[in-house]
């Protein structure tokens, strides 16, 4: 439970992170293009009565009389009403000769507007800030300023500077990142929802797979991961973790089908060992008998040596200490002489063998490991042909490779064991015969020799006769 939460946790932060910047940058980028497009709009507007301003002020100049300096002031508090603005009128020199607002127009004396604003007036033509023009108000504004031309001799006569609070843009911040943060908080509790509900489905076939991971280890390989119909990484998990407890149950009942195996081939030769060593020892064999019995101590011995080869070679092959040292040999003259040491049994058992192949045929590979090859093909082909059965062995070149195939008659290799012959372990006794001694290992180790040669090896069972066939290369 522990890791679940740890997972929710983990996924949820990471998309509450990812959301949180996606809505910072956005309302940034929302604030910044509304905050210009508000102080243009502002601006524009504060143009016009600026413009207004400015036309009345020229023609009040030009026709000055006392009702039109009255009727002016009250141009100048509807104009500044309408725009909710501050308007200044001074004349060339800066002085301040009237100040309107909404609630009147008030005529100064001794006062002025600060130099630099004038200045640039009249060398620009027009006067743009967002500030506090100065020091005269205190707060900020966007203040626009355009100059008086007289109406008669068309000369620089006055400025009117219109000034209005820039507060309307921090009241437009205040309302997006209000709503953003509304939205950001739906958001991130949709993302919690979600992140729980896709959480809980992602772990649920991991925790089953935790659970049957802690049930291998106890040694139990039957729990499968139920494999829902999904098409993404954890389905294909699914799979993959059933296909591998499948392949460790084999593995383990083949391992297990392996030891009690093991031990009954090593309990019988040392139990007859040791029943004729103590029958020589307390007189119970005669001794014209013995050497009779030492023989067959000396036979059982050997396959008790055989089996112990196989599993130290297993050993060898499964922690990669296994080494090809190639030399260039005969391997017609090997395969005759390793078919010569069975001769014994062979005439015992009135077993044909026909061999097909060249009075001599080099190539290039390990010789002790193609040795342990051959023999152990032939060892297997003569425990399970028939009696008085036929075994053919060929050896031919083509295409820069050895093929080499041996065959014997009898009993049939079932198609379903002939997928997992060459698997460690495997044994197919019990379908070819009963009472057949064997470890499991050595088609295990033929298959693994013949390929760290560069080679590949096959079987084919059919119409009472199995073969195995496999090449290598002459030289590599």
């Amino acid at each position: 439970m522990r890791n679940k939460s740890s997972l929710f946790v983990k996924n949820f932060a990471t998309y509450a992170i990812v959301i949180l910047l996606g809505f910072t940058v956005l309302a940034v980028s929302f604030v910044v293009i509304a905050d210009k497009y508000s102080s243009d709009v502002q601006k524009q507007s504060l143009n016009k009565v600026a413009t207004r301003a400015s036309n009345t002020a020229a023609i009040m100049l030009y026709y000055y009389s006392p009702a039109i300096d009255q009727l002016f002031q009250v141009t100048l508090v509807q104009l500044a009403a309408d725009a909710d603005a501050t308007i200044i009128i001074c004349d060339k020199t800066g002085k301040i000769t009237y100040i309107a607002d909404r609630n009147g127009c008030y005529i100064q004396k001794n006062t002025a507007i600060y130099p630099s604003a004038v200045d640039e007036l009249y060398k620009n033509g027009q006067y743009a800030e967002t500030g506090n023009f100065g020091g005269s108000f205190s707060e900020i504004r966007n203040i626009i300023g355009l100059p008086i031309i007289s109406v008669g001799n068309k000369t620089f006569s006055g400025a009117v500077f219109v000034a209005a609070p820039a507060s309307s843009n921090i009241n437009l911040l205040q309302d997006v990142i209000g709503a953003f943060s509304i939205a950001l908080l739906a958001v991130l509790l949709m993302t919690l929802i979600l992140s729980y509900l896709i959480t809980a489905r992602l772990t649920h076939p991991l925790k089953i797979m935790a659970n049957a991971a802690k049930s291998f280890a106890r040694g139990d390989f039957t729990m499968r991961v139920p494999e829902v119909s999904r098409d993404d990484e954890v389905g294909e998990l699914a799979i993959s973790f059933n296909n591998m407890a499948a392949s460790m149950q084999s593995l383990e009942e083949q391992r297990r089908d392996f030891v009690a195996n093991i031990s009954h081939d090593l309990k019988t030769p040392m139990t007859t060992i040791a029943g004729f060593v103590d029958g020589m020892l307390d007189g119970t064999v005669p001794e014209e008998k013995r050497r009779e019995y030492l023989e067959v101590i000396s036979e059982e011995v050997k396959r008790l040596s055989r089996m112990a080869n196989r599993m130290l070679d297993m050993a060898k092959i499964e922690s990669g200490a296994i080494v090809i040292n190639k030399t260039s040999f005969d391997i017609c003259e090997m395969a005759s002489r390793i078919i010569l040491s069975f001769e014994q049994v062979i005439n015992a058992r009135g077993i044909e063998v026909v061999l097909n192949m060249p009075s001599e045929l080099i190539i290039t590979a390990d010789r002790d490991s193609i040795a342990q090859v051959i023999y152990n093909l032939v060892d297997n082909a003569v425990k399970f042909v028939d009696d008085k059965g036929k075994l053919s062995m060929s050896i031919s070149s083509a295409g820069g490779r050895i093929h080499f195939k041996i065959s014997n008659t009898g009993t049939e290799i079932p198609m379903a064991d002939q997928q997992q012959i060459f698997e460690r372990f495997y044994k197919v006794d019990r379908s070819r015969s009963l009472n057949r001694q064997g470890s499991g290992l050595g088609l295990y180790i033929v298959k693994t020799i013949v390929n760290l040669h560069g080679g590949d090896i096959k079987v084919k069972s059919g119409n009472n006769e199995t073969e195995f066939y496999f090449t290598l290369p002459i030289e590599s």
